[in-house]
């Protein structure tokens, strides 16, 4: 069973996604799990990269603010709290609908 496990792993870490959810669907009596539950864990790859993409982003705006004094960086650091109070908002509202009562 370990073994297969690992091959899950590989697959999803090679971007096999596809390949992975058919081996699944294919082998429901040794994967007792509910699949759409499954897709959370598989569809990791769009979180990892919305991450790296807001990261850049904040990185490149930090560094044009700063260039021009410290009154657009006051002004840029107020915009960047409402900015990720209403990201986190987004974020927490998307998970609560992905989770199954």
């Amino acid at each position: 069973m370990e073994a297969l496990y690992t091959l899950l792993y590989y697959l999803c870490k090679n971007g096999n996604i596809e390949e992975a959810e058919e081996f699944i669907l294919l082998n429901k009596k040794l994967f007792p799990l509910e699949v759409e539950g499954f897709n959370i864990i598989l569809n990791g790859g769009f979180l990892i990269g919305m991450t790296l993409a807001v990261l850049v982003t904040m990185t490149v705006a930090t560094s044009m603010a700063a260039r021009d004094g410290p009154v657009p960086v006051a002004g840029y650091q107020i915009c960047l709290e409402v900015w990720l109070a209403l990201s986190l908002l987004n974020d927490a509202l998307a998970i609560a609908g992905q989770v199954k009562p």
